[in-house]
């Protein structure tokens, strides 16, 4: 029983010093110093060992210019409880705003012998220096924490101090280290390095990144290193030095093929269409994997149509249908498939053989939302030949197997756009309505500049002769 009184009484203690504690807080960030002083004062009085009322009263002291006062408290503090850390820093912070560089110095390093016998305190301690942006002693902190326990790994709050006193070399070799430890931040530190690296190869940040990464790789190889050199050059649109990383990663790992397909996407993107073609070449020449080498050969020919060399429409087209033979008609050969159909019907003008074509596949075992494309293909090569009612007939079909899906907004919108095309502006308009929050951004941008133009052009005009 008595036990348990002292426990009663011990939890009413604790909470009525964090109630008072919040009232405290409230009056000094409201900047209502002198309400803040006396209530942290008073839960003195009550627990004279309690920290954050030492803290509160030395930080109110400050705030109302009376250092000297705010020093004899954390130093009676000191006394009272000569373990505390964060008492401690306070006084070499109290120190430093008062511009007594020496004494803060000197109660720094007191603070950082403290921080070497408990080392979980570093967390506090570096959010503590921070806040007063004492950046240098924040990262002295950490790294005696880490040095003190191995378990503890603050590389990533390191990199973002060095960040911020522009140390970049310091910056990177701590980010670095981050993702050897965990590279499930590699995304963030990606994020992070946004920030400084650029396009220019010749900027600052661009020259320390391969400098820190070259001598990080030195010193302990590892395939990381190469990913990041590969990225840098991405960033600053050298594809063909990227490559070279890509493929030493690939003959390192044997792994990496999608890396090396984005990578020739990227480039192509990127006007470099030559080493974009060189990478599919080589996933060409160094995969058995079907679904990559279904991708590479996709890309290469997509690539030779976009010349729109006439000449060269034959041999494409037989490369088509060579593959085609070879992988079958399926699933994983959905895209291949209807880009053939798409460079039959669209390029070569032979629109009878591409739609043939297509109802053919219609009989096959592909899925809804594959037929539901081969749908949408057949309907766009019947638009192109003014084949209005029955592009809606395809059209419909494949939003009915898909609605509410991308590929079902897709038909909807090229529903309105048919009947458009067709002069059946309202119907066209109740399409659109829908279609104005399609989950698909692109689809909802397009169906809501289709409708203002439709809109802007039968206000006046019943007859609708400026859409015809």
């Amino acid at each position: 029983m008595r036990f348990f009184l002292i426990l009663v009484f011990s939890f009413a203690v604790f909470w009525g010093n964090a109630q008072s504690i919040n009232i405290a807080n409230n009056y000094y960030n409201n900047g209502e110093f002198d309400k803040a002083l006396l209530t942290f004062q008073s839960i003195q009085q009550r627990n004279t060992k309690y920290p954050p009322a030492i803290l509160g009263i030395a930080r109110c002291y400050r705030q109302l210019g009376r250092f000297e006062d705010a020093v004899g408290t954390l130093k009676q503090g000191e006394t009272l409880l000569p373990e505390n850390i964060n008492i401690s820093a306070e006084l070499g912070i109290t120190h430093h705003l008062n511009k007594q560089e020496t004494l803060a110095k000197n109660q720094f390093e007191k603070t950082f012998n403290l921080l070497q016998k408990n080392p979980n305190y570093a967390s506090f301690l570096g959010q503590q220096f921070k806040d007063y942006n004492l950046l240098d002693q924040a990262i002295a902190s950490y790294k005696i924490a880490m040095e003190h326990n191995p378990l503890y790994n603050y590389s990533y709050e390191i990199g973002q101090l060095y960040g911020q006193l522009g140390d970049l070399e310091n910056m990177f070799s701590y980010y670095f280290d981050v993702m050897i430890s965990k590279p499930n931040y590699t995304n963030i530190i990606k994020r992070r390095l946004d920030d400084f690296i650029t396009e220019d190869s010749e900027n600052k940040a661009n020259q320390s990144f391969r400098k820190t990464l070259l001598k990080k790789n030195q010193q302990e190889p590892n395939i990381i290193y190469n990913e990041f050199l590969s990225w840098l050059f991405v960033q600053q649109k050298q594809f063909r030095k990227a490559f070279a990383q890509e493929r030493a990663i690939y003959k390192k790992t044997d792994d990496g093929i999608p890396q090396l397909i984005s990578l020739a996407l990227t480039a192509n993107e990127g006007n470099d269409r030559e080493t974009a073609i060189e990478i599919l070449n080589f996933v060409v020449e160094n995969t058995n994997v079907e679904s990559f080498l279904i991708g590479a050969h996709r890309q290469l020919l997509l690539f030779e149509i976009e010349t729109r060399n006439t000449k060269l429409y034959k041999s494409i087209a037989t490369a088509y249908e060579t593959l085609i033979a070879k992988y079958g008609e399926q699933p994983k050969t959905i895209d291949l498939i209807l880009d053939y159909a798409k460079f039959v019907g669209f390029y070569q003008n032979d629109i009878e053989k591409a739609t043939t074509y297509l109802k053919h596949l219609l009989k096959d075992r592909f899925g809804k939302q594959d037929k539901a494309r081969i749908e949408i293909l057949m309907a766009d090569l019947f638009v192109l030949q003014s084949k209005f009612n029955k592009a809606l007939i395809y059209y419909t079909r494949a939003n009915n197997k898909t609605e509410n899906s991308p590929i079902g907004q897709e038909a909807r919108f090229k529903i309105a756009k048919a009947s458009y095309y067709k002069g059946d502006f309202y119907w066209a308009k109740s399409q659109l309505h829908v279609l104005k929050t399609a989950t698909s951004q692109l689809i909802s941008n397009d169906a809501m500049q289709l409708a203002i133009l439709i809109d802007d052009n039968t206000k006046e005009d019943t007859t609708h002769t400026a859409l015809i």
